[in-house]
This record gives structure tokens, C-alpha cells and sequence, in this order.
């Protein structure tokens, strides 16, 4: 008779399958140890750069104000970096833990240095930057990324830098470097143009530096910088790159991952042998094994349901009882007439779906939801009705306010154009009066039309809110009319 099983595949691996994957993981080892030897030399600018360790002071100001002087101090040791700028009453404060600007009585914190306007010496904050942090080229060589937030541009020579790019999340900034100059054995810059979105913003320019390296002795104190050891600057130049362990750990952690991911591809393609041994061993194992029931349906093509889901057990099974039985991992199907049982990896049953709207025609709204649609009702009362009325209450007394406050204006208006209506000439005054707990103030003024007079009543209430102003002209005044005696009657 016979034998269903829904496995096909031996349990054991053809060699050459084992031989091709013990060649790729062998290629994979070869390829990630030449890329470990190849990597590309630090140039003496990015070098020099990670290598200084001491205390840099400048004299600065800006291009098109001479006269504007920028001290600045960049102190720089094994742990960390500390700047700090003093331009006239401001002070810029940049390290490795903290970054704000004073300027009087206001200070603001910031991340980023190089995005601050008030900086006027970027490469000080790159010097600083550069310590500790790893350092890679681009696939031309004529770029180099300082850890996450900046990247820097070398010539031809590779000795100088000639821009900067501000590489942090929301940065538009980059700088321009010319006129190096070495200075007690390192470069340094002096004239820096500052660029946002590809524009020139600001430039500076450098009028001297000192440089004092650590074995000198003199770093730290007179910046306040916490007490740490100075390592020594050790050579100018590098024929490794500062990250060269890390990429090692790099590219170690991507062949084992590569070697995690052929194992699991090999046991994916050979599920059918493994799955078929597990099988073998758990076919005579009565142990855990419960009886759900005799099937009397199994499919032609050798379907069978269980708990809502599929399972292929073999066309063997059809058109015969079949006994299942489950373990909390597997499935165990059986027949008599069939000379082997199947065993299967238990699916997870199906969640029972019951309709809310069938629930709800049976038990109708529980006491939860009755209490949800009754806060509801009273949120909206509290929240939208009793505003609503209160505005419309108030809504009253305010127009009438309004309307007495205009009445009150134009009173006012009439009564100074007929007291300016005759006279000689109009004198530009004004005058505040209480009328009826309401402030009225009546102003004459010069208009933009020669020989007219502009009048304003204003009227506001006690809390300085306006609440009517009415303007009129006056022209020039005209003598007031004499009245004749009448001729005694004879």
C-alpha cells in the first residue's frame, strides 16, 4: 500500500549543497577581510585635525565691521572640547555636553554651534568636534564625514580644507575656508565665508591665532574646564583612519550575520526533510497527544479542517474516518487503512468573530456604554449650551453699552462743530470727560486738507476698551453775525 506523507524531501543533505555553502561563506570571508586592508588613508588636513590636543585663541571680526573685535578660545583634550566667543556684551559657549548664547540678561540653549549666527569661527568647532569621532571617506575621496553632523571637503593637495557642510537634521549651513596659514606646526584658516541655503550669509576674518599644544602645560584652568588629563598630540599625521576598529567590528558583525542568514535560507529550503524527521520521531509517542474527534470529510486533494484552519494530511485520508489528535504543538492524524499517521506543527486557531449588532439586539447597552452617552450629553450641555447662553445674556447689555457710548460721541461732535463753526481762528486741543461711568475724549487736529480741522469723539469704558469713535471736518471759521438795533418808533 501505499505510504501518504506530505513530506518528499531525505532528512539528509546532498554534499554538494554543503560544499557550495561552505564556498559562499568562504568568499564572504575573503571579500569583508580584503575590504578590512584596503581602506583609504586619512589625509594630513582631516589628521591634524583629530590629532590636536591643546588651547587655540584668536582675534577675529567680521568683514564689514572692522571695528566689531571677536576673542575666542577653543580648549581641546582626550574627553572632550570647550569654546566659548565674547563679542561685546554677547558670549557663545559650544562644547561636547552644553551649548547656549548670552547675550545681557537672556541666554538660549542650542544644539548645534555651526547653525548659531553669532559664531565667527566654525573650524574651531570642527577642531573640537573631531575628537573621538569616526571619520569616513566617500567613495570619490574628495569628501569626509565627521561622525553625523558634518562633512568636509579637501583639495587637491589634500593638505587643506576648503568648505564645510553642516550635516544635522534641519541644517542649511555650510562654510568656506581660504588663506591657511601654519601656525606653530597646524592649519588654520584666516577668512571664513558663512553660506545658507547656497547663498553667502556672513564672513569673517581671522586678524591672529595662538596655538598651545598640550605638553605645554597651560590648558584648561583659565576657561574653567573640569580637571582631565591632556593626552599628548602625538604626530601630525595618520595612516589609519580613527574609526579603523570600529569598521572592524563592522564588518565582523556583517559576516556573522551573513553566516545567521545562510543557516536559516539552508533550513528553510530543507523545512520538508527536517519537518520530516520530527515527524518520524513523534509518530510512535503517545505521550501529550488528546483526542479531538473523527473526522468523517477529508477532501479529495487530502484537506482537512481543524480549528478553522488548513492542513494537507495526504489523499489516503479521504473518504475514511480519521482520528485526530492534538499535542500544544502538533497535530496527529491517523486512519485505519492507512499504514502511517501524519503528524503536523499545530496551527493557531482562528478567533470567533461575534457581531456586535447581533449582541446588542440581545442584551441591548450595557451600563458602561449608558454612562459614556450620559457624560457625553452632559459635556455637551456644560461645554457648548450654557456658554451659549450666557453670551446671548450678556449680548444685550453689551449693545446697549454700545449704543449709549455712540450717542454720547455724537453729542459730543455736534457740540464742538458748533462751538468751532464761528470765531476767528480753531486752536488744535483735546480733553477727556466722564460721561455716565463712560470716558469721552474729544480731539481737534490738524487734516491733511489745508484750512480744515479734523474732530474725533472717542468713548471707552473704565477698563480702556473702545467702544464708539466718530470723526468729522470743521472749515475755517467765519466771523459770527452782528445784530442791528432797531430805529426807536416815533
Amino acid at each position: 500500500m501505499r505510504r501518504c506523507c506530505p513530506f518528499r524531501f531525505h532528512a539528509r543533505a546532498p554534499a554538494s549543497g554543503l560544499a557550495l555553502l561552505a564556498l559562499i561563506v568562504c568568499l564572504l570571508i575573503a571579500s569583508a577581510g580584503a575590504r578590512a586592508t584596503t581602506l583609504v588613508p586619512l589625509p594630513q588636513a582631516v589628521a591634524q585635525m583629530q590629532s590636536f590636543r591643546g588651547r587655540l585663541a584668536y582675534l577675529a571680526h567680521p568683514q564689514d565691521d572692522p571695528r566689531r573685535t571677536i576673542s575666542g578660545t577653543l580648549v581641546v583634550n582626550g574627553d572632550g572640547w570647550l569654546l566659548e566667543e565674547q563679542s561685546g556684551s554677547s558670549l557663545l559657549h559650544a562644547s561636547n555636553d552644553q551649548s547656549w548664547l548670552r547675550e545681557g540678561s537672556k541666554t538660549v540653549y542650542f544644539d548645534d554651534p555651526l547653525s548659531v549666527g553669532a559664531l565667527a569661527n566654525p573650524w574651531a568647532v570642527l577642531l573640537g568636534r573631531s575628537v573621538g569621532e569616526v571619520v569616513t571617506a566617500d567613495r570619490a575621496g574628495t569628501s569626509w564625514a565627521i561622525g553625523s553632523k558634518a562633512r568636509v571637503y579637501i583639495d587637491t593637495t589634500l593638505n587643506q580644507i576648503t568648505g564645510v557642510v553642516d550635516t544635522a537634521p534641519d541644517a542649511d549651513v555650510s562654510f568656506s575656508f581660504a588663506q591657511w596659514s601654519n601656525v606653530d606646526g597646524l592649519e588654520l584658516p584666516y577668512s571664513i565665508v558663512r553660506m545658507r541655503g547656497g547663498a553667502a550669509d556672513a564672513s569673517f576674518i581671522i586678524d591672529s591665532y595662538q596655538v598651545h599644544w598640550a605638553d605645554k602645560r597651560d590648558v584648561g584652568p583659565q576657561l574653567g574646564w573640569r580637571s582631565i588629563p591632556i593626552e599628548s598630540a602625538g604626530s601630525a599625521l595618520a595612516s589609519e583612519p580613527a574609526g579603523a576598529s570600529q569598521e572592524a567590528w563592522r564588518y565582523l558583525g556583517t559576516l556573522f550575520g551573513l553566516l545567521f542568514a545562510g543557516l536559516c535560507l539552508a533550513a528553510w529550503v530543507r523545512r520538508d526533510a527536517l519537518a520530516d524527521r520530527l515527524s518520524h520521531r513523534l509518530v510512535g509517542d503517545p505521550r501529550a497527544w488528546r483526542d479531538e474527534g473523527t473526522s468523517l470529510f477529508v477532501s479529495p486533494e487530502g484537506v482537512l479542517w481543524f480549528e478553522g484552519r488548513k492542513y494537507r494530511v495526504g489523499a489516503a485520508f479521504f473518504n475514511r474516518p480519521a482520528l485526530v489528535q492534538s499535542s500544544p504543538l502538533f497535530i496527529r492524524v491517523s486512519a485505519a487503512g492507512v499504514s502511517r499517521a501524519v503528524v503536523l506543527p499545530r496551527k493557531l486557531p482562528l478567533p470567533t468573530i461575534v457581531s456586535s449588532h447581533s449582541r446588542r439586539r440581545v442584551i441591548g447597552f450595557t451600563l458602561i456604554e449608558a454612562l459614556v452617552a450620559t457624560a457625553l450629553f452632559a459635556a455637551v450641555i456644560v461645554g457648548a449650551v450654557f456658554p451659549t447662553l450666557l453670551v446671548l445674556a450678556h449680548a444685550d447689555r453689551v449693545a446697549a453699552q454700545h449704543e449709549t457710548a455712540r450717542l454720547i460721541a455724537s453729542n459730543a461732535l455736534v457740540d464742538e462743530e458748533s462751538a468751532l463753526a464761528y470765531g476767528s481762528s480753531i486752536q488744535d486741543t483735546s480733553g477727556t470727560f466722564g460721561v455716565e461711568g463712560m470716558e469721552l475724549t474729544v480731539i481737534v487736529s490738524p487734516s491733511s486738507i489745508a484750512g480744515l480741522h479734523q474732530i474725533t469723539a472717542q468713548v471707552s469704558d473704565p477698563s480702556g476698551t473702545l467702544l464708539a469713535r466718530i470723526a468729522t471736518m470743521v472749515g475755517p471759521p467765519v466771523p459770527a453775525p452782528q445784530s442791528s438795533a432797531a430805529p426807536p418808533i416815533r
